[in-house]
């Protein structure tokens, strides 16, 4: 039996709690990128009010011109479905998550074997200490697959169980909407052409039609509306990061202050993977702003790395991205992605003497094959563009 948890308006209500004052007006949850601003997440009201996530900004304020700002922080979110996960491990080792969980946070717990009557049990325990030790209200679907349970989650009101028994998944999915379905737009624009609304018409097409449409995409779309979803929930593990924070006594303004505590904090993390053999992959920059807001930027590196120089050039990188127009109240720095440094072989050439450049590559080709080397040579007529100024020659054994 697999649990499904819905948690509707996810971030905007992880942003009412941290900040009590906001919650009087409509709450959107924004993200800029090129100077565009796009809805990222609502609260029930703003819905109410016909703002969608994905919406432009000035259409956002066309309909809903009173609402609350606040910038979206992915290292919240984050840190939150971690707290869920923690939590709902006391219940199971098999837990999965939704990656798009802004506006809605989707869970999945493995039940194992357990009767309908003491899933529903342990289903009634998760909600309350959600609700109870994390204030999110959210609800619950058990069914034998992801997908039945994901859907009985979504047509249960909050603070309710929806059980689908084994074997009425597809009785239980016919009157459901198609939009449950994994759906890109211009799939569901087709499926909506052919007059296709509920799961319970695409279950019934034959599943060689929906093949010859759609391909392999459309034989993964009518199994799951027949109710058949073998997909297996995997193994919780715990994310590992190491994170660093400083709090000024008083808000600051001057950029090269902050650059220094950003400086002073990655010193502090690069001292702790050096101590502990580690590496990292990911990181991200967090600034506190005096209006409560929170600038956040991450990078993810090309390779993992524990050595100061390129972590200190990444961290320039994400504080060269912020625009920062506020006074800063503090700073956070997480390291993410950590894993054992491995052993490298930081050169080829160790055993060779010779300094000429072609001494060495004739040397190399017997090990590699000749047809991995090449010269560059200049073309007799001139070009307009350059790579078309010279070309490329294979080196000659001789």
């Amino acid at each position: 039996m697999i649990a499904c948890i819905r948690i509707p308006y996810f971030a905007a209500t992880l942003e009412m709690l941290q900040n009590l004052r906001v919650g009087a007006k409509p709450l959107i949850v924004a993200r800029y990128s090129g100077g565009r601003g796009s809805v990222r997440a609502v609260c029930r009201r703003a819905e109410y009010l016909g703002v969608e996530v994905g919406m432009s900004m000035s259409r956002m304020w066309a309909l809903c011109p009173e609402a609350d700002i606040v910038m979206m922080a992915p290292s919240r979110i984050r840190q939150a479905l971690d707290n869920l996960l923690e939590m709902l491990s006391d219940y199971s080792q098999w837990l999965d998550m939704e990656r798009q969980a802004a506006q809605t946070a989707v869970l999945y717990v493995d039940l194992g074997t357990l009767k309908p009557r003491d899933g529903q049990a342990i289903a009634a325990q998760m909600l309350r200490r959600l609700c109870a030790d994390h204030g999110l209200a959210s609800s619950v679907g058990l069914a034998a697959g992801k997908f039945p349970a994901y859907a009985a989650a979504a047509a249960a009101p909050t603070g309710h169980i929806q059980l689908v028994p084994h074997g009425e998944e597809a009785a239980f999915l016919a009157t459901k909407p198609m939009t449950l379905l994994p759906l890109g737009k211009e799939t569901a624009r087709r499926l909506a052409l052919f007059g296709l609304h509920y799961l319970g018409q695409v279950a019934a097409l034959p599943r060689s039609a929906l093949i010859a449409q759609f391909g392999k995409q459309g034989g993964t779309l009518h199994r799951l509306a027949s109710g058949e979803d073998q997909r297996r929930v995997g193994q919780y593990k715990p994310r590992v990061v190491e994170r660093a924070t400083y709090t000024f006594d008083r808000a600051v303004d001057n950029r090269l202050i902050v650059d220094r505590v950003v400086g002073r904090l990655l010193g502090d993390l690069t001292g702790k993977l050096l101590d502990r053999s580690l590496t990292c992959r990911e990181m991200t920059l967090i600034l506190r702003l005096d209006t409560h807001a929170v600038l956040e930027e991450s990078i993810r590196l090309r390779e993992p790395v524990s050595s100061a120089l390129p972590l200190y050039r990444a961290c320039q990188n994400l504080v060269g991205r912020m625009t920062i127009r506020r006074e800063v109240e503090g700073v956070e720095l997480l390291l993410g992605g950590l894993a054992p440094v491995l052993p490298r072989q930081l050169s080829l050439f160790d055993v060779i003497e010779q300094r000429d450049l072609r001494a060495v590559i004739l040397d190399l080709i017997p090990r590699y094959g000749e047809e991995r080397f090449y010269t560059a040579g200049l073309n007799a007529h001139a070009a307009g563009l350059p790579e078309r100024r010279f070309h490329l020659e294979s080196v000659e054994v001789a």
